[in-house]
Parts: structure tokens; sequence; C-alpha cells
């Protein structure tokens, strides 16, 4: 994801059957895709409840901070 910069920040997608692997100091979770990359589900809007080691289709918009892209979802139906 580092090489599409800031042309997709604040753009809505769908991360489908994305596996939750673990979970930061700042509560957020850190997930794995089927072909190896890994995205930050943030908690910046909505807190998700998710399960290390569940797959999980999820939707939010993309932000970059910290030196990183992460997904943002909104409420719990994303």
């Amino acid at each position: 994801m580092n090489e599409i910069g800031e042309d997709y920040e604040c753009v809505f997608m769908q991360l489908t059957d994305i596996q939750v692997v673990a979970q930061n100091e700042f509560q957020e979770y850190i997930a794995v895709s089927e072909a190896g990359d890994t995205v930050i589900i943030d908690n910046y809007i909505y807190q998700p409840s998710l399960e290390i080691g569940a797959f999980y289709n999820i939707n939010g918009t993309i932000d970059f901070q910290y030196g990183s892209f992460r997904i943002l979802p909104r409420d719990a139906e994303e």
C-alpha cells in the first residue's frame, strides 16, 4: 500500500477475508490479507471488538498516520 501515496487517503474501501493477527498498545488491530499485506484497523472513529485469529470483511476510509496506512471503520456495520 505504500506505493499508492496520498491519492487514496479518505477513499472508502472494502477489505475482504482479512485475518486479525494482533492488537497493539493503542488498541488498534493488525490484520493480514491472503496476499500477505498488513493493515491497521484504526479505532479513531469507532472501536471495533474483533477476535485475534478470526477473519473479517472490513469497510472504512483509508488514512495515513505515523508512517503507515490504516482503515477507519465508521460503525459496527463496517
